[in-house]
């Protein structure tokens, strides 16, 4: 090789070999630039990451809550693999299960539900509460009894709300729909005295004056329902702070519609359930 090919053809290959590299090592930069989102949650009693939990866990965020537009404890099943929670009818009830423990079949909790560390239920295991205004929801799959006590052989569902921050905050949604249905909800918090008192109160409406079904004289899946809570936030000195919280809800939703059983397992008798919605006025 004379020297004028020599002369061309290394600076040639020393372009092709540095390009190469930087090309290379792009991908490598942009990997290392992003990072997963650390989710913290108090499954078992103290915060951890999620990655950290020795145990079967989901959480949903609250982005992720609001996108889906959870407002019940009986629509986050279908979020939570191994988990189920439909609803029966709009009567307020609904029943839990995971990993086939269920709270349907017997009187004494097989999954324990939680609202911020407080126990939700009644007499016969099956409810269904509104939920609004929330940090993350954690379902713990397994049995919790050592951490939850009694109640808890299925699992837990934990349901975090929102804390008052030491900044002023305030939301506000509505939503209108067919069979006259309407929904709102609303949150406001922020400091009353600055890194010393907080305060956050929140809301949700949601109204549906005809329902899917009609049964000629009523529609049993109307729905009525409403929920609020004030939190007040002290934190006396850096290391302690104490959460005062109070709630209430009303539900006043039509009732479940029952089909009576005919004698055959495939014929449907007539219960005069118009489903063509023609005399419902939208």
């Amino acid at each position: 090789m004379n020297h004028q090919c020599r002369d061309f053809l290394l600076p040639v290959l020393a372009a092709v070999f540095f390009w190469g590299s930087v090309a290379a090592a792009a991908p490598q930069e942009s990997i290392d630039e992003q990072s997963l989102e650390t989710i913290i949650v108090t499954a078992e009693k103290r915060e951890q990451d999620i990655q950290d939990v020795p145990a079967s866990v989901t959480a949903l965020t609250r982005t992720q809550i609001e996108d889906a537009a959870i407002t019940s404890t009986t629509e986050i099943y279908r979020y939570v693999p191994n988990f189920s929670s439909p609803a029966m009818g709009n009567g307020g009830f609904s029943y839990y299960s995971i990993r086939g423990q269920s709270n349907a079949t017997q009187y004494t909790h097989s999954v324990g539900i939680y609202i911020d560390d407080v126990p939700v239920g009644t007499g016969h295991n099956m409810t269904n509460n509104m939920i609004f205004d929330l940090e993350r929801i954690e379902v713990l799959r397994g049995a919790a009894g050592n951490l939850y006590g009694m109640n808890a052989s299925g699992g837990v569902v934990n349901i975090i709300t929102r804390e008052p921050g030491d900044s002023w905050t305030g939301e506000v949604n509505a939503a209108i729909g067919d069979y006259k249905t309407r929904k709102a909800k609303a949150s406001v918090s922020g400091p009353l005295v600055k890194d010393r008192l907080s305060i956050g109160i929140s809301g949700l409406y949601e109204n549906q004056d005809k329902g899917y079904l009609s049964t000629g004289t009523s529609n049993p899946d109307t729905v009525d329902a409403a929920a609020g809570r004030a939190r007040v936030k002290w934190t006396p000195t850096p290391a302690l702070s104490v959460l005062f919280s109070a709630s209430a809800e009303h539900q006043d939703n039509g009732p479940r519609n029952w089909i009576p059983r005919d004698n055959s397992p495939y014929d449907i008798p007539d219960f005069n359930v118009d489903d063509e919605h023609n005399d419902i006025d939208i």
